[in-house]
């Protein structure tokens, strides 16, 4: 079978190895090792470093807000509609693009539309603070989009009520399938020898995040945190690893709280060896905003398959993760106090989480 996968996704600083852009890279490397022929039709710039196995079709970019998108839609509909001359594609998949021309492409080539549902558009544009009439554009694409694939992909069983509730898709038209994590990448690291590896202090407490540096991460409540920590705990350290439009605002916060030789920075690092840094770490965070909305955090999954233990907001979109799994330790959101002393609660174990290691198991488990 022939699938052609239409991508679109953007970050003003980070252009590859981005989390969920690699899933898309992942999920096109495994249809292909399982016998069918892939080809990525993706913005040029966003393929991740390193060879890929699979065809890749480079689409330009024209960097301007606003034309940006447009551009690109039209090119995610011609490029594909060309190359169907050359080998015609059994099915087409894709993300939600705010426009209908997935949906002419595949009825032009006659082909299954498949539409992954990884987030919620409307609370993603809401708390960018979007006009009403973006919302209702936003909503208008998405219901078209949704209800005219032949099968839609929500990668939780929340974002399947909210295709049914707003949308109106049947329930028979989705298939959930929950994101996982490579355990054969990500897996136990000896902490010593990753920190010796990394140039970091072996005997210092690590706790670390992994991850796209958005507002939701909610980066700021771990660095109002962090005084309370380094008060019962001196020499624990913060790495955060990754890098996004937050980076400059969370590293002066950090310089204007007298936190600058507690927290380090790493900028955005191979995504071969993000299981190092994972395993130079005691305990891993994710202290999303209340406001992050659903989806399923690809990171948490990493962090338990490295058999790390995980402090975490309670949001909607994690509570399956946390209702199945000890080793995630769940704190209200924007809770700096109830965060400081979930960490420390962590750090002041003399062995490891055997929770995590047990973790691990439940992450193979999701594992194709």
């Amino acid at each position: 079978m022939t699938v052609y996968m239409l991508f679109y996704e953007h970050d003003p600083v980070v252009r590859h190895d981005m989390g969920g852009f690699r899933k898309v890279w992942v999920l096109a490397e495994e249809l292909r090792r399982v016998g069918h022929h892939v080809v990525v039709f993706a913005p040029r710039g966003s393929r991740p470093r390193g060879d890929v196995a699979v065809d890749v079709v480079d689409v330009p970019t024209v960097d301007v807000p606003g034309l940006r998108p447009l551009f690109l839609y039209a090119l995610l509909f011609l490029l594909p509609l060309l190359r169907a001359g050359r080998r015609r594609p059994d099915c087409i998949y894709t993300r939600p693009q705010h426009s209908p021309l997935p949906v002419m492409l595949a009825r032009l080539l006659r082909v299954p539309l498949v539409v992954e549902i990884n987030g919620d558009s409307h609370h993603h544009y809401l708390t960018l603070g979007a006009s009403r009439w973006r919302l209702a554009f936003v909503d208008t694409m998405d219901r078209f989009l949704a209800r005219r694939a032949d099968l839609v992909i929500p990668i939780t069983a929340g974002l399947a009520r909210m295709l049914e509730e707003r949308h109106g898709v049947p329930p028979a038209r989705m298939r959930i399938i929950a994101s996982g994590s490579d355990p054969g990448l990500f897996r136990p690291l000896a902490a010593a020898a990753c920190r010796r590896t990394l140039g970091l202090d072996v005997d210092s407490p690590w706790v670390g995040f992994v991850g796209s540096f958005f507002r939701y991460q909610g980066i700021d409540t771990l660095i109002d945190a962090a005084p309370a920590v380094l008060r019962a705990c001196p020499r624990a350290r913060f790495l955060l690893i990754g890098d996004g439009v937050m980076r400059q605002e969370w590293s002066r916060r950090v310089e204007a709280s007298g936190l600058g030789s507690a927290f380090h920075f790493t900028g955005q690092v191979p995504y071969a060896d993000v299981p190092t840094y994972i395993g130079a770490l005691n305990l891993c965070v994710a202290p999303f905003l209340g406001t992050r909305g659903e989806t399923s955090p690809l990171k948490i999954f990493d962090y338990l398959a490295c058999g790390r233990p995980v402090v975490t907001s309670r949001i909607d979109a994690v509570e399956d993760i946390i209702a199945s799994c000890e080793a995630v330790i769940p704190v209200p959101p924007e809770d700096a106090e109830a965060l400081a002393r979930a960490i420390l609660q962590v750090l002041r174990r003399s062995r490891p989480c055997g929770k995590a290691q047990c973790a691990r198991a439940d992450v193979r488990r999701r594992a194709p």
